[in-house]
Parts: C-alpha cells; structure tokens; sequence
C-alpha cells in the first residue's frame, strides 16, 4: 500500500494504522515522489490526497494509469468539490473521500480495493499465461 500525502502528521498516523492492521506500507510526501515509487514497485493500493505542492494528486491518479493498472487509488482531501470528485471518477479513482475520515470507513474501503485489484492481478495473470 502507498500513502501519499503532503502532511507528515498524517502519513505517520496512517503508516502506524495501517501497519498494525496488517499492511505494508511506504510513504510518499509528494506527487513526485509518488510516481517514481509507482514506477518502481506494483502497489495493490494507494490513498493519494488530492491537493499537493508541485504535482498535485489528480495528477498522480492521471500519469499512474501509465504505470499501474491494477493499483486501485482511493483520493482523499481536505477541500472536496464536485469538480475536482468528478474528475477524480473520470480518471478511474477507486474512491473520493473528504477528511477529516474515519480509519474504519478508510479500512472499509481499503479491504474493497485491495479484492478489486486483486481481481485484476488475477485476470492479467491469466491473459499472460494464455498468449
């Protein structure tokens, strides 16, 4: 799982969450960041927050298509608007959720993304094993 979000209080308190809850986690603090770790490892799932300096996380959602498409991406932000949750559908988000969020509705969604990638794992698998 990645956890990519600016605020550092956050990642920390998710990657502690998390952790205990039986995920593996890496941290990302920017769009950046983000990208080279989703070019660089298959992730299963990622929350991404939508607003961030530099590359902001619609962004990431876009370019990530590129890299991944199994990686299920729940986005999360503090200032939801429906264009930007639109937009966000439009790319193929797994989810848009407005913080402040609960850890259960976050675990609740995680477990829902982590089936559907899975699923798709299993079907590139296999598509790869039938050519």
């Amino acid at each position: 799982m990645l956890v990519i979000d600016d605020e550092k209080g956050l990642r920390d308190m998710l990657s502690y969450f998390l952790t205990r809850n039986g995920y593996a986690v890496v941290l990302a603090a920017s769009g950046e960041e983000a990208l080279e770790k989703l070019g660089a490892e298959d992730f299963d799932v990622a929350l991404c927050d939508v607003m961030m300096p530099g590359i902001d996380g619609l962004e990431v959602l876009r370019r990530s298509k590129g890299l991944s498409r199994r990686t299920e991406i729940i986005m999360v932000t503090g200032q939801p608007t429906l264009e930007a949750e639109a937009e966000a559908a439009r790319l193929g988000a797994f989810d848009y959720v407005a913080k402040p969020y609960s850890l259960d509705r976050i675990f609740h969604l995680l477990s829902r993304a982590l089936l559907r990638s899975r699923a798709k794992k299993v079907k590139e698998d296999e598509h790869a094993g039938g050519e």
